[in-house]
């Protein structure tokens, strides 16, 4: 997984989300996926409509050309349905690691999640 320096460095000196101008929900999202070993920034959790255009600013900013979207909340084909309408390409499903052990075993479970390339700023479906 890509690792971003400055959202590491921010948590060593227990900065908060809104004091380094970065959207919550992608941090959590960030480390989140480390925690569990996953290859892309995955999104286990709750994406509210007011999250999607930070989220795509801090993907661009940091470089985050792809991101998963594991969480299966309610709004979620409509959450899907704004990141492709603000430029992203959903590239079908793959699986990432859950946030909890496959029973009897120390691997992660793999649960299935949409897989999304981050398209360009001002590009839209």
């Amino acid at each position: 997984m890509k690792y971003i320096d400055f959202l590491d460095k921010a948590v060593e000196r227990k900065a908060q989300y809104e004091e380094i101008g970065v959207n919550q929900t992608f941090g959590q999202a960030y480390f989140s996926a480390l925690r569990n070993g996953n290859e892309t920034v995955d999104f286990n959790y709750v994406i509210w409509d007011s999250d999607v255009d930070p989220i795509l600013a801090d993907c661009r900013r940091f470089g985050v050309t792809e991101f998963t979207v594991s969480s299966t909340f309610s709004s979620l084909v409509q959450i899907i349905a704004a990141f492709v309408d603000r430029g992203c390409r959903l590239d079908g499903m793959t699986k990432v690691k859950g946030t909890y052990d496959a029973p009897g075993t120390d691997e992660r479970i793999l649960i299935p999640a949409f897989l999304l390339r981050v398209g360009q700023e001002g590009d839209h479906a």
